[in-house]
Order: structure tokens, then sequence, then C-alpha cells
């Protein structure tokens, strides 16, 4: 978990910034990590669900957080996986979920 700590710490922000919902899904064995990190951040309003079996979403097996977002119908698309050496995609990915969500 301390390995995308920056990552995450990034997205958490960005949310906070644009007032936009945050869903945290994970998989996690021992999820204490995450948690800590959301308390610390005071992401009061973010929805959290860790399911400790493997989970059936193919992104998963790229052992990498990702965001991505569900649709009115349930799908999820617009599939981004985190990388500090790319956080600039993260911000341009977060500006471009805002825009969606005001034309909605």
């Amino acid at each position: 978990m301390d390995c995308y700590f920056e990552s995450i710490d990034k997205v958490i922000r960005l949310f906070k910034e644009r007032r936009m919902n945050l869903f945290v899904l994970g998989s996690y064995y021992c999820n204490s990590s995450l948690i800590k990190i959301l308390q610390d951040k005071e992401v009061g309003d973010a929805s959290f669900y860790n399911d400790r079996r493997k989970l059936v979403l193919p992104a998963d097996s790229a052992f990498s957080p990702f965001l991505f977002k569900i649709d009115k119908s349930g799908r999820i698309k617009n599939v981004i996986f985190l990388q500090k050496e790319y956080s600039q995609v993260t911000t341009i990915y977060c500006d471009m979920l805002q825009r969606e969500e005001n034309i909605e």
C-alpha cells in the first residue's frame, strides 16, 4: 500500500478539491492502511468496500490501483491506472470526469 500512497493521496486531494464523490473498492487482505489514509485525509464522504477475495474485475490482474466511472446503466467506463510517474494524467482524468458530471 505504501508504494501507491503518493498516487492515492493525489486522487483524494483532486476529488476533494472538485467536490466529486469517491467510492473506494478494495481487495486487500488487510485494509487498515487504506482506511487510515482515508481517515487521515478526512475523506468522510467517501464510501469504502473491501472484499478480501479476489475481485472479478479484469483490471485487478494488473495489481495496481485504478480509477473508473460507473455510468447510469451500471457499466464501468473510463478506466485509468494510477502511476506516480504520470501524475499529470490523473489530474487530466479528474478534470474529464468533472466535465462529464457537469454535462449530465
